[in-house]
């Protein structure tokens, strides 16, 4: 019985995180507990709807639905798979995190610059003038989702896939030798007909003990210690889609899809109704998240502020989320040619 209400209340968790209106008075209500008395007020609501979703979806756009998803399917498109991102003062970091995913068969970036007064227009520069990153600078405190829903609009016709993720998360395929792009093929293959979007369960990588940034080596180097598979954060997950089944973009982990179409988890194809997978397996692909860090590079994280809404980190969840149980260097495959790339782009760019 237990199991039950646990599942009850999770399924109505995720219809409430994944309502616009709902959502903006939950966040932004004070004091938070009328966010908690809105959330009880509000599952009738949930439930008709998931009701009228469910009618709907069959009896009338399953049908409809196959020619649409099987017409998509045989266009060609300017690229396979790109990554939407936002960033701020982040430039450390970006041209290993650019190079990475060039490396795995990204060939395109929608990113959005959100202020940042560092170098990483800079850093962007030579991809830009390559038509590599399609650069956007965007004003304003809270605009992950902004920068999401824009790229959707302006770009969903030029790309098959894309990617939704930060600055610190690499998309890393569990079999050596295999591209991304191959990767979501393998997923699709097992998937359902309507599927328009693929969760990728977090891998939280703690900070290797280290309070100062590393002055040398990779990112993908210097943490290779990671939490267990069940630890709770690793059950977010981010999505690949297809953006022209994607009506709105509400949360940094979720898409709102057309009705009909779903979104499933990497390891089994099955449905995924919201911001978590709790089936961690990481069969085909996992989301290398590099939350931590260093000590250093949290306090700087904070001193960003959020990515989709106005508000703070929480300083206590470096407690939280620096879990170093599992020695894992999975990624060092890639470390050589890696390292020989940014030599190269460095080289070039004299």
């Amino acid at each position: 019985m237990k199991m039950i209400v646990f599942d009850f209340e999770t399924q109505v968790k995720c219809l409430y995180y994944s309502n616009r209106e709902v959502l903006f008075f939950k966040r932004h209500m004070q004091p938070r507990w009328l966010g908690h008395i809105l959330f009880y007020i509000f599952i009738p609501y949930f439930l008709i709807k998931w009701m009228i979703i469910t009618l709907y979806e069959n009896l009338y756009t399953k049908n409809k639905l196959a020619k649409i998803i099987e017409e998509d399917k045989q266009k060609s498109f300017e690229h396979e798979l790109a990554i939407v991102s936002i960033s701020k003062n982040e430039a450390i970091y970006l041209k290993e995190w650019i190079e990475y995913h060039l490396m795995l068969g990204v060939t395109k970036f929608y990113f959005y610059d959100n202020e940042s007064t560092d170098n990483t227009y800079e850093i962007l520069q030579p991809y830009i003038e390559n038509d590599i990153i399609e650069y956007t600078f965007i004003k304003g405190i809270g605009k992950q989702l902004c920068a999401y829903n824009d790229a959707i609009e302006r770009h969903k016709n030029e790309v098959r896939y894309m990617a939704f993720i930060d600055m610190d998360e690499y998309l890393f395929p569990m079999q050596n030798g295999i591209s991304l792009p191959e990767c979501i093929t393998k997923i699709l293959n097992i998937a359902p007909f309507n599927t328009v979007g693929i969760g990728i369960n977090w891998c939280m990588f703690g900070s290797n003990g280290l309070i100062k940034r590393p002055k040398d080596g990779l990112l993908t180097q210097n943490f290779v210690r990671r939490a267990n598979n069940n630890f709770w954060a690793n059950y977010h997950i981010k999505c690949i889609c297809n953006p022209r089944f994607i009506t709105n973009y509400i949360s940094p982990h979720y898409p709102i899809c057309k009705v009909g179409t779903i979104v499933v988890s990497e390891s089994n194809g099955e449905r995924l109704y919201g911001w978590f997978c709790h089936n961690v397996e990481y069969k085909y692909l996992r989301l290398n998240h590099y939350y931590c860090k260093s000590h250093e590079d949290y306090i700087i994280k904070v001193s960003r502020g959020l990515g989709d809404r106005a508000g703070e980190y929480d300083n206590t969840k470096f407690e939280q989320y620096d879990r170093n149980e599992i020695f894992d260097n999975a990624a060092s495959r890639y470390s050589d040619v890696l390292k020989q790339r940014l030599a190269e782009n460095f080289s070039k760019h004299q």
